[in-house]
């Protein structure tokens, strides 16, 4: 009868941690408000804004790390009022789920992976697009950032329309210091810049030999 609870137990577990409640997302003026997290976990919220000036647009960047209420609720206020030309990442840094949302009506644009991937020996990522912020997240072992451009620093294809990066350069935002290689169970957040398109997927799903 034990075993048969038990058994029952985990299942229920197991199926509620595989369909995670989606985390809700909203913006006032200066403040990003995620619910639906994990109580008491740290949660990154990472955005890319583009401020409208009067003849062209100022790229920031804006990252916190706060802790979710017991009510898995995470609120974070900016210096800046909140443009719908912005891109916003929550990651639950507990559980690895990963959110993103704009104030623009019209959602976040997304993209597929295309001819993204990751490379070499899981040491490089390359992004389909000229542009890029990218954020990895690992649940329980932190995140970390990256800014690039196509044929910029470290990138020895050269300009040919995709962007890359290697995993040693990556910006400390949570965690010990940038992982040597992308590894199964953690999360990719791509987004260019120029048009704030996202791709975000987990990096299973890019590493060599994986069926697209």
């Amino acid at each position: 009868m034990r075993i048969a609870s038990l058994l029952s137990f985990t299942s229920i577990l197991t199926a509620a941690t595989i369909s995670a409640a989606p985390v809700a997302v909203q913006f006032g003026k200066r403040t990003v408000t995620a619910s639906g997290l994990s109580p008491g976990a740290q949660v990154l919220v990472f955005g890319v804004v583009k401020i409208p000036l009067t003849y062209y647009s100022r790229l920031q960047r804006s990252e916190s790390v706060v802790a979710a209420t017991r009510d898995g609720i995470a609120t974070v206020q900016t210096d800046f009022d909140i443009p719908v030309t912005s891109v916003w990442v929550v990651a639950d840094l507990r559980t690895g789920q990963v959110t993103t949302a704009t104030s623009r009506s019209r959602g976040v644009r997304t993209v597929a992976i295309g001819r993204s991937a990751i490379r070499g020996n899981s040491d490089q990522f390359s992004f389909d697009r000229s542009f890029l912020d990218l954020l990895y997240v690992h649940p329980g072992e932190g995140a970390w950032a990256w800014h690039a451009v196509d044929g910029g620093q470290g990138d020895e294809d050269g300009p040919n329309g995709v962007t890359t990066i290697d995993v040693s350069t990556g910006i400390h935002v949570l965690g010990a210091a940038p992982p040597k290689v992308f590894s199964p169970g953690g999360m990719l957040v791509a987004i260019d810049f120029e048009d704030l398109a996202v791709l975000t997927t987990d990096v299973q799903a890019l590493l060599p030999g994986a069926q697209r």
